[in-house]
């Protein structure tokens, strides 16, 4: 008896042991079969403002492929942004379960843009060139993303792209934080990437008014979001993005978060972003809710589908017409495919 309890302890390690380090997601690339490269240009109404255009999003756009290789970012963790338990000694014991909770993404830019993504999160840290981020760096190439992005806009006129730079670090800066030149290096990086002559600079248009027409009347056109105050090229995001995030890991919780974060769509001078993304919560319960659903894109996935089919989703989406999702391109119970015949539904109205 006393062996055979030392054997089913042995297993019962092995596996824990297993949890945290194993750092794949088990989440295989299923994409639908219609192509909504053009959904903007086909069904979008031209006088329907822009900031009303209800359209999917990708939360955390490029963090894709990270593995127990990848390196900690070291300049979001000298801001203060990274949680601390990150960091040796624990950090690297929890390592793989880490990277299963930080991987948001499958696709790359041309896969999600063909899934009808239009509003990228994006999250950057300069160390020596420019890096995705997402509490790890991420073994993705920016200026090809941006490039990708570039080839887009250039084939499909009257698509509509925002770049959203949540979060910017820099290790050259002060604080860890990005500051003004951080964001001249942006702007030379979207440069080199073929993306300026889509901006619409933020000091031209006021959004409040702008309709996806004249947004789309010279072909396609970029909208970048950024934390800078007033900016010629940026939107500064605390004024023209709103976008609360609900730090849940219960489905519960995260539709009343959503419900009690919509407004009055018609008086909304400034875009909206439905948070549709689960938290892993750092307690006995959100962990052993992360362990069982073992990574954040089996919890994606997992909920896509009732969020849509929830009864409100579409009051939701009249006042918060962005849905942010990870695992945005994934298409498991027909999830592309059910959100997109909704968002062309719904904009083909002015």
């Amino acid at each position: 008896m006393k062996k055979v309890l030392m054997v089913m302890g042995g297993v019962f390690l092995l596996g824990f042991v297993a949890v945290l380090v194993m750092p794949w997601s088990f989440a295989s690339h299923n994409i639908s079969d219609d192509d909504y490269a053009t959904w903007m240009a086909d069904y979008v109404h031209p006088d329907r403002r822009l900031i009303d255009v209800a359209m999917p999003g990708a939360h955390d756009a490029f963090a894709r492929g990270m593995t127990l290789q990848s390196p900690l970012d070291t300049v979001a963790m000298t801001s203060g942004y990274g949680n601390a338990l990150l960091n040796p000694p624990i950090g690297p014991f929890i390592k793989g379960f880490m990277v299963r909770q930080s991987t948001t993404q499958i696709g790359d830019a041309p896969s999600l843009l063909q899934a009808g993504v239009r509003y990228f999160d994006v999250r950057l840290t300069y160390q020596d060139g420019w890096h995705v981020t997402h509490n790890y760096l991420a073994p993705v190439n920016v200026l090809d993303e941006l490039t990708a992005i570039a080839d887009f806009l250039e084939t499909n006129a009257g698509e509509v792209v925002l770049l959203d730079f949540q979060w910017v670090f820099d290790d050259r800066s002060d604080n860890a934080f990005a500051d003004a030149q951080t964001f001249d290096d942006v702007l030379t990086l979207l440069d080199d990437a073929g993306l300026t002559r889509f901006i619409i600079p933020a000091a031209d248009v006021d959004l409040a008014t702008l309709t996806y027409g004249e947004a789309s009347q010279e072909g396609s056109s970029l909208l970048l979001f950024a934390k800078t105050g007033l900016h010629a090229a940026f939107f500064d995001r605390e004024t023209h993005l709103e976008s609360t995030w609900h730090n849940t890991d219960s489905f519960a919780e995260l539709v009343d978060g959503i419900a009690a974060s919509t407004n009055d769509g018609e008086t909304a001078t400034r875009f909206r972003v439905m948070q549709a993304v689960k938290t892993v919560q750092v307690d006995a319960t959100g962990m052993l809710r992360a362990i069982v659903s073992w990574s954040l894109l089996q919890r994606a996935t997992g909920f896509h589908a009732d969020l849509i089919q929830h009864e409100g989703f579409e009051t939701w989406l009249a006042t918060t017409p962005i849905v942010m999702t990870d695992a945005s391109d994934l298409n498991v119970e027909g999830f592309v495919d059910d959100l997109m015949e909704i968002i062309i539904r719904i904009n083909t109205a002015p």
